[in-house]
């Protein structure tokens, strides 16, 4: 009898180590795929726009990285955000595939054609966007395999960061860094240790010379060590950790990029330039008025039900006191932070997001561990459908539009067709003849009766007037610039239009998932009809003021 007993027991044991490799395998196979479709959303459109160059911050990136193969050196020429990373992560990169597939140096390659070089670039970002979504599923997996998996997904699926992973910018390298640093901070409240203490040093030396907002890991960090002592009543080891962490942090720091050191007269310039704000169009609405434009930011982008789950999920991590999820707030510490600063830019909230997502996917975990029975199973997978569509489809049509043909190139091709050149021509930045680069063009421009004079770069009278909305339209909203939107009335009231070339409206930001979902379908379904996207590009006949219409000979 005992050893049937025992028998029927070794059954059971191997068939829960049974159940339980399948469920491994499950997760296995699941996250799999979650990363092939993050991959996939981040990769797919990431060509947009060439052969232009129409993004206006990739050039401080690449340039850089170019700067640094002429000079044969690994020391970044610049320290604008500083982006030191992403040049040191990109001249490899670059080096790879000039010599090998080139055969010839990188900047003679790069003179040659740009163009592969900033796809590179921004391959590299969808890379660390990618690596992203590990990292949620590990920071998740801390509390379940299922929390994991959600958070993989939110931050697979979540718009903003698939649209940032395509270009080649700071944001989602400073994501990446920090939810390193949140799930170095986790294993440290978990065991308190030096190597994850190290680990956690090290992502926010990363984060720092990826861009110096990252700068608010060593608060978290400094939190972390604090709450950890006191829980251990461990006072010895929270001098020592503090102070370890700190001299760790200015190594790794030091490793990584030394010239923040050597050359910080030019680091403080930079951060002093950085945090002056008066951007054009970059609104600043006061520190609290920035905190809510970044909180609604986030609540139209993300929908109502994931704010809901957050929601829920915050009630769960305080109720259930789980220290380990103290450093998910250092979403919180950006928000704030940055908020501070005298002007609001829309990808600056990435970092931020990662509180609420994370706080989203252990809410919905809750529920389903929560809702059992047959009666109230449906109500975390109807909401997890509704949010599970809502992102997919604001994902794609990110996608699409960048897949979709930009009004600079279209309107380009239509220059090229009528003769109009630039050297005839007065042109603003983002508009065909200039289409990454930020310019105003009022000093060509000479106050002439009752109108105005529009002159050509070499001074010359212009015969056209080539406008984008990507500056019109800042101008307009931006009362600093009064004598600038009495150009612009004048040049749209008087100038004869000779073409415009309109992209498709974007879909309107909705809290409200139905709507959005609708919404974003219809964008879709107009860019596959052969919608463009980008600014506003009208090609105007230079309008003649009154004076120099007087000063022209008269013919009978």
């Amino acid at each position: 009898m005992p050893t049937v007993n025992a028998d029927r027991a070794a059954i059971r044991r191997r068939g829960v180590q049974e159940s339980l490799r399948d469920r491994v395998w499950q997760a296995r196979i699941t996250l799999g795929v979650i990363l092939l479709v993050a991959a996939a959303l981040r990769v797919i459109g990431s060509r947009f726009g060439f052969p232009l160059l129409v993004h206006p911050d990739e050039k401080a990136i690449v340039d850089g990285v170019i700067d640094m193969a002429r000079r044969n050196s690994f020391e970044p020429p610049w320290s604008l955000r500083p982006d030191h990373v992403e040049m040191k992560v990109d001249y490899l990169a670059f080096t790879a595939y000039a010599g090998p597939f080139r055969g010839m140096s990188v900047e003679s390659a790069f003179a040659a054609d740009p163009v592969p070089f900033y796809w590179i670039a921004r391959l590299m970002t969808a890379a660390f966007g990618v690596a992203t979504v590990v990292l949620a599923y590990l920071v998740g997996r801390r509390s379940s395999r299922r929390a994991g998996l959600v958070a993989a997904t939110l931050f697979a699926l979540f718009p903003a960061f698939v649209r940032d992973a395509h270009y080649a910018t700071p944001d989602v390298p400073l994501t990446f860094a920090l939810m390193l640093m949140i799930y170095a901070l986790m294993r440290y409240l978990g065991s308190a240790s030096w190597g994850s203490l190290l680990w956690a040093s090290f992502a926010v030396a990363l984060a720092i010379a990826i861009k110096y907002p990252g700068a608010v890991g060593a608060v978290a960090v400094g939190v972390v060590v604090v709450v950890a002592s006191v829980r251990d009543r461990a006072w010895r080891r929270m001098v020592t950790h503090a102070l370890g962490s700190a001299a760790a942090l200015i190594g790794f720091l030091f490793l990584i990029s030394p010239v923040l050191f050597t050359n910080f007269v030019n680091v403080r310039h930079e951060l002093d330039v950085q945090s002056r704000g008066g951007r054009l169009a970059n609104s600043d609405f006061g520190a609290i008025g920035n905190m809510w434009y970044y909180a609604t930011l986030y609540a139209d982008t993300a929908g109502l039900l994931l704010l809901l789950l957050a929601a829920v999920g915050m009630v769960v991590v305080v109720a259930r006191r789980r220290l380990e999820a103290i450093p998910w707030f250092t979403g919180v510490l950006v928000w704030v932070s940055l908020s501070t600063l005298p002007m609001t830019w829309e990808r600056w909230g990435l970092p931020m997001w990662v509180t609420p997502l994370l706080l989203a996917a252990a809410g919905f975990d809750y529920l389903l561990e929560r809702l059992t029975s047959q009666r109230l199973r449906w109500i975390p997978l109807a909401g997890g459908t509704v949010v599970l569509l809502q992102l997919a489809a604001s994902s794609l049509a990110v996608v699409a539009g960048l897949l979709a043909p930009d009004t600079r190139l279209a309107s380009l091709a239509f220059a090229d067709s009528r003769g109009i050149q630039p050297r005839e021509s007065i042109f603003e930045g983002y508009t065909p003849f200039l289409p990454g680069t930020f310019r105003l063009f009022f000093e060509q421009v000479r106050k002439d009766g009752d109108g105005y004079a529009l002159l050509t770069s070499q001074g010359k009278p212009a015969s056209y007037v080539v406008l984008s909305s990507g500056m019109y339209e800042r101008v307009m909203a931006d009362p600093a610039y009064p004598e600038g939107q009495r150009i612009y009335r004048w040049i749209l009231d008087n100038g004869q239009q000779v073409r415009q070339f309109q992209p498709v409206a974007e879909a309107e930001p909705t809290a409200l998932e139905p709507l959005s979902i609708v919404r974003n379908f219809q964008l879709i379904r107009d860019l596959a009809a052969g919608g463009m996207t980008g600014p506003v590009i009208k090609f105007l006949a230079v309008p003649v003021s009154s004076a120099s219409e007087a000063a022209r000979p008269q013919h009978e």
